[in-house]
């Protein structure tokens, strides 16, 4: 279990909504037309990264002294890309499917009530952040100074929130949309902070490193303070995955056994923990109603497996247990992984089938299921990331070469 929720951790992190009128929109040509829009040289301010340490406090959640933000600096390039959005209708909605222009991979990290997608995409000098806007203009960046740049979420105002890495370690960032960075450090850090969630107050959650490679929670407010917090019960690790507009977060801990459990932080700072069955529950995002999602472990030793499947967690502490697919076998052989979840209670996310293929999903607050599965994609399949208020859906997919793509759906 350990290495599987260590890839999970690590994958998502690392991996590098819409109007509805955009589904009737004609389709491009095949052309391939590149705008180079600005390109500004920043510098970050040396204070960024080697601020000074403080003690982390324990669980009283008391905020961090010693953080004040960086000087914004902007950087970043931008293209339009004209050439393979081409819209294929199916599954009940359309797909739209896009390349980063001169990417080798484009991965999704999330989408916006505006429609503007965020994610990471990799070429033969490295990792960078993009953004895509409804027209399909592309704005690629990296931080200042970074080796790599990798995107975690976006928000209303198409702020972006991410981790990069440089020759000292990797850090936190944000980037506004006129294309300000600044970047953060969590007082104490061994490893990190590694970015997971912004909401669309500005606030920044995520997780980092101590020097025994426990991870410990954090959030940041707009204003530069630093909080950071563990779960009770927590011995190896608190990691906050999601996080609503009200500045509630969810997320998973390990405890001596290595058995993971969910909570959910109040703004306030209550903790909640929270488990289905007691074999390991991890929660991936929560609503402004705060209801919770994400999957729970169920073993069966008739067959020797454990299976992954998906959980609504209700404010008032009920929880319902769904699959995606269930399996044509045995109930042994398929995994729900949600991961998004908007205002309406629609899920997002990815189920693994009997035959090791991934498809993306949508379960509608009617329980009804659509699979999703982007044109073009092989035997690994198709990961379904973010559902915006809209219900549009933002994810990538790997085709038959195993590069990743990004897509949208439009629902009919």
């Amino acid at each position: 279990m350990k290495s599987r929720l260590s890839l999970i951790w690590f994958g998502l992190l690392l991996t590098f909504a819409l109007p509805l009128d955009l589904a009737a929109q004609e389709a491009p040509s095949q052309e391939l037309r590149t705008l180079q829009a600005r390109f500004t040289v920043g510098g970050i301010q040396p204070d960024c990264l080697q601020r000074p340490a403080s003690s982390l406090p324990g669980h009283g959640l008391a905020p961090l002294g010693g953080t004040h933000p960086c000087k914004p600096v902007l950087a970043g390039t931008e293209a339009t890309q004209l050439s393979n959005e081409l819209p294929r209708h199916d599954d009940n909605g359309t797909y739209i499917t896009f390349d980063v222009p001169g990417s080798s991979s484009t991965s999704v990290s999330g989408i916006n009530l505006t429609g503007t997608i965020a994610g990471s995409y990799c070429d033969a000098v490295g990792c960078h952040g993009f953004l895509r806007r409804l027209n399909g203009a592309f704005t690629t960046f990296d931080v200042p100074g970074s080796s790599s740049t990798s995107v975690s979420g976006i928000n209303l105002t198409g702020t972006t929130a991410g981790s990069y890495c440089d020759t000292a370690g990797c850090h936190g960032f944000l980037r506004t949309l006129n294309g300000a960075f600044t970047t953060f450090d969590v007082p104490g850090t061994f490893d990190g902070p590694y970015v997971t969630a912004i909401n669309d107050a500005g606030v920044i959650t995520g997780a980092y490193f101590d020097e025994n490679f426990v991870s410990h929670s954090f959030l940041r407010s707009p204003n530069g303070t630093i909080t950071t917090f563990d779960a009770p019960g927590a011995v190896y690790g608190t990691i906050s995955w999601g996080i609503n507009l009200e500045g509630a977060t969810t997320g998973f801990y390990f405890d001596e056994d290595f058995v993971d459990h969910g909570f959910v932080r109040s703004r306030s700072g209550d903790i909640t923990t929270f488990d289905i069955l007691g074999l390991g529950t991890d929660a991936y995002a929560t609503s402004l109603l705060g209801t919770v999602t994400g999957q729970f472990n169920e073993d069966h030793p008739e067959v020797h497996f454990h299976l992954w499947r998906g959980f609504i967690r209700k404010v008032d502490g009920t929880i319902e247990t769904f699959d995606a697919v269930p399996s044509p076998l045995d109930p042994c052989c398929t995994w729900t992984t949600p991961s998004s979840i908007n205002l309406f209670g629609e899920i997002v996310g990815t189920d693994n089938d009997a035959h090791g293929v991934n498809h993306g999903f949508l379960r509608a607050r009617d329980e009804n299921i659509t699979i999703l599965d982007a044109p073009g994609s092989g035997p690994i399949g198709t990961i379904a990331v973010s559902i915006n208020q809209l219900g549009v859906i933002a994810g990538y997919y790997y085709d038959v070469n195993n590069v990743t793509h990004g897509f949208l759906w439009i629902r009919h």
